[in-house]
C-alpha cells in the first residue's frame, strides 16, 4: 500500500480532541496505518506518545494506562475481549481515558457497552477505515455515541453506495461503500493491475475486493458467500468465509476448504 505524505497528514486533521496535554498509546507497530496515526498526531499536536517494544497483554495495557495516567489508547476489538476478561479490569484505575478508539474489525455491541462501563471519564469511539485511504473513514466522536454505530463521516471523505452494477443505491438498500478522499491512493507498490482494479470510474475506492466470495459463488450449491475475519492471539485474524447454500443443493465444509485450498 502506498500512502501520499499529504494523504497521511490529512488523515490526522479531524481529531480536534488530541492535544498537548494528552498522553498517547497502542501496541501497533509501524506496519499498521493505527500506529502512524498516534506517531503524526504525536508529532503534529505536540501529544506524548508512549512506545513499548512488549506485544499486548490485558495486564500490560492496564499497567501502563495507571503507570503513564493514558488519556487515548487505540485497541482491536479482540484486545477489548482480552480486556475484559483480565480479572484485574474491574479494580484497575481508568479514570485518565477520555477515549478509546477501536478499529480493526467489527466491534460487538455487548463489548463496547461493557468496556465503556468501565470508563468514568471516557468514552469508546468505534472506527471504520482502510488502509487504501490513509485512515479511518467513519468514527463516533460524540459525548455519549450509539452503541450499534461506526459514527459520522469524516470531513475527509466523501461516501457513496452501490450496488453489484456500480449504479448508486437507494435509501435502506444495502450495497457497497466507495471511498474518495481529498488525496488519491498511488496504488499498490508494484501491482498497477490490483490497483486499477481498486477504482471506479469516478475515482472512488472499492471497500470491499471480492476475489474470494467470487470464486466461491461459482459453486451451483453455493447461493451466497461473504469473507469475515476469525479473532486469534498470534494472527489477529484468520480468514474464514460464511456460506449461504442453494435451496436443494448440498455442500460440506470439507467441500468448500477444497475450493480453496
Amino acid at each position: 500500500v502506498s500512502l501520499s505524505h499529504a494523504a497521511l497528514i490529512n488523515s490526522i486533521l479531524d481529531y480536534p480532541s488530541i492535544g498537548i496535554d494528552d498522553t498517547i498509546f497502542c501496541f501497533s507497530t509501524i506496519y499498521w496505518l493505527g500506529a502512524w496515526f498516534f506517531l503524526l498526531t504525536a508529532t503534529f499536536r505536540g501529544a506524548t506518545r508512549l512506545i513499548t517494544r512488549k506485544s499486548f497483554s490485558p495486564d500490560l495495557e492496564l499497567d501502563l494506562i495507571e503507570k503513564y495516567k493514558i488519556n487515548v489508547v487505540l485497541n482491536t476489538p479482540h484486545q477489548l475481549s482480552m480486556l475484559l476478561k483480565c480479572d484485574r479490569i474491574d479494580k484497575s484505575d481508568l479514570s485518565t481515558i477520555k477515549m478509546m478508539i477501536v478499529s480493526g474489525t467489527k466491534l460487538l455491541i455487548d463489548i463496547k457497552s461493557k468496556m465503556k462501563n468501565l470508563l468514568p471519564n471516557g468514552t469508546i469511539c468505534n472506527a471504520y477505515g482502510m488502509s487504501e485511504v490513509a485512515g479511518y473513514i467513519a468514527c463516533d466522536f460524540c459525548e455519549n455515541p450509539s452503541l450499534d454505530t461506526n459514527g459520522q463521516i469524516l470531513n475527509r471523505c466523501f461516501i457513496k453506495i452501490t450496488d453489484k452494477n456500480g449504479h448508486r443505491c437507494d435509501v435502506n438498500v444495502d450495497g457497497e461503500i466507495c471511498i474518495k478522499t481529498r488525496y488519491k491512493f498511488l496504488g499498490y507498490y508494484g501491482c498497477p493491475e490490483a490497483t486499477e482494479e481498486l477504482f471506479d470510474a469516478e475515482d472512488y475506492v472499492h471497500s470491499a475486493p471480492s476475489e474470494i466470495e467470487d470464486f466461491l459463488i461459482q459453486s451451483p450449491a453455493i447461493a451466497a458467500a461473504c469473507v469475515i475475519g476469525i479473532p486469534d492471539d498470534v494472527a489477529t485474524d484468520l480468514p474464514a468465509a460464511v456460506i449461504v447454500r442453494n435451496k436443494g443443493l448440498l455442500i460440506t465444509e470439507k467441500e468448500v476448504f477444497n475450493m480453496v485450498s
